[in-house]
């Protein structure tokens, strides 16, 4: 299910919501207008598994 960013056209207020259908009617939630738009978002290269970013895992030195 992906996540979108939108962006009210009406009050300007910025929003993530789920989209589960391109027929979706997405509503701002602070004005409820459904005037927005889907924002370009950058993606997210990250995930748990990967927190140690210095290339594998390896000792401290220490014993």
């Amino acid at each position: 299910m992906p996540i979108y960013e939108f962006e009210c056209k009406k009050c300007k207020f910025n929003f993530e919501s789920y989209v589960l259908t391109a027929e979706e009617r997405i509503k701002c939630p602070r004005c409820d207008s459904e005037e927005v738009t889907k924002l370009i978002s950058a993606p997210n290269f990250g995930s748990s598994s990967s927190s140690n970013s210095c290339g594998g895992s390896h000792s401290s030195g220490f014993s």
